[in-house]
């Protein structure tokens, strides 16, 4: 379900020829090995007194994941929340696109996988570019607040798009932890948690991360 932002790793090799006098090592390419999230290539051209090389190194070396420190006081509290809860609601936004619903369905098997009873929510139909992710088919378009410990939205940059608490405003004042895991700028911060990262590439990068942050296995269907 996740597409991950890059985060560059230092190599030996690399640096060494980083830190030589003279020496500008430039790395315009690689590549990802998904299945174990690996950086598994780099391409760097070497430019020392006039004269170009190029070299390439096959690397082992797993992603570092950087993560700010506001970011990382919000995943602490939204661990807390989730692992005090028995049962969890995940909803993305109106008019779901593939970030909305791989974000929700990663989430909800990283959950159950905790040995929490989640159900996925969308006030719209799931669209048919998306229907072949894993749990895809088992959105529902309501549920009762009053059966859930956490709800937690995905995805949605502005309060609206939640759309729910229109009908449900107890979700903003019943006193249950609302988690609100975004990227978007227009965010507001509406939930009692609030890990959002603006800026960053997507919502499944923001997952992704507070998974590796809980320890959480990310597993090939996630």
């Amino acid at each position: 379900m996740f597409g991950f932002e890059m985060c560059r790793r230092k190599s030996d090799k690399v640096e060494s020829l980083r830190d030589g006098v003279g020496t500008d090592a430039i790395f315009h390419s690689y590549m990802l090995q998904y299945k174990r999230l690996l950086c598994n290539s780099i391409l760097a051209r070497v430019v020392h007194k006039g004269f170009e090389t190029s070299y390439h190194f096959t690397l082992n070396l797993e992603c570092v994941i950087f993560v700010p420190d506001q970011l990382k006081t919000e995943f602490f509290k939204a661990k807390k929340a989730l692992l005090d809860a028995q049962k969890v609601v995940i909803i993305s936004h109106r008019g779901p696109d593939g970030d909305a619903v791989g974000s929700n369905v990663a989430l909800r098997m990283a959950l159950e996988a905790q040995g929490k009873t989640v159900v996925s929510a969308d006030v719209d139909p799931i669209p048919e570019n998306s229907m072949f992710l894993a749990k895809a088919d088992t959105f529902v378009h309501d549920f009762n607040y009053e059966e859930f410990d956490v709800i937690v939205s995905v995805d949605c940059g502005d309060l609206k798009l939640v759309k729910f608490p229109e009908t449900k405003p107890e979700m903003l004042t019943g006193g249950k932890p609302f988690i609100n895991f975004d990227h978007h700028d227009s965010n507001n911060l509406y939930g009692t948690i609030n890990p959002v990262e603006k800026g960053a590439a997507a919502t499944a990068t923001v997952l992704y991360k507070f998974m590796k942050f809980c320890e959480w296995p990310v597993t090939i269907d996630i």
